[in-house]
């Protein structure tokens, strides 16, 4: 539920109600009148809100990848004979375009910054000790 409130303190803002395309507009476009800015008095209809908008913003990048103009038109990088292909070929398909929207969506983060190049140290858990064994009687500890 904080991951949740922390989202719509970021992205939703009452005041932006009359711009179009904004978050809290898509509220009231989609009948999500029950949403409120604390997600405490309304965590079950804030969620489904946002799952929605999740939805759509993935369907539009799908169709943005397809050039698709509507919901309604066929892809134009579909293969020749889709429609009537075996199950196999058409999962084949999905898995390409599907793999496609998720390696457009999914954030990497750089790590190489985390890692540590010197390993020449000993492993030393505490006071210059070793093992837990050797722990015993620490002065940290004791702390």
């Amino acid at each position: 539920m904080l991951l949740s409130q922390d989202f719509y303190d970021e992205i939703f803002k009452q005041s932006s109600a009359a711009d179009r395309k904004a978050i809290c507009q898509l509220k009231f476009f989609f009948n999500f009148l029950q949403v409120r800015s604390y997600i405490s008095e309304c965590f079950l209809h804030a969620w489904e809100f946002m799952a929605t908008i999740v939805e759509g913003f993935v369907c539009l990048l799908l169709m943005e990848y397809l050039n698709m103009n509507s919901p309604s038109d066929r892809p134009q990088t579909a293969p020749d004979g889709i429609e009537a292909a075996n199950n196999l070929d058409k999962q084949e398909y999905f898995y390409t375009i599907t793999a496609t929207v998720v390696n457009e969506i999914w954030q990497t983060h750089d790590v190489s910054k985390l890692t540590c190049e010197d390993f020449t140290d000993e492993h030393v858990i505490c006071c210059g000790k070793e093992s837990v064994e050797d722990m015993i009687g620490c002065e940290c500890r004791s702390q």
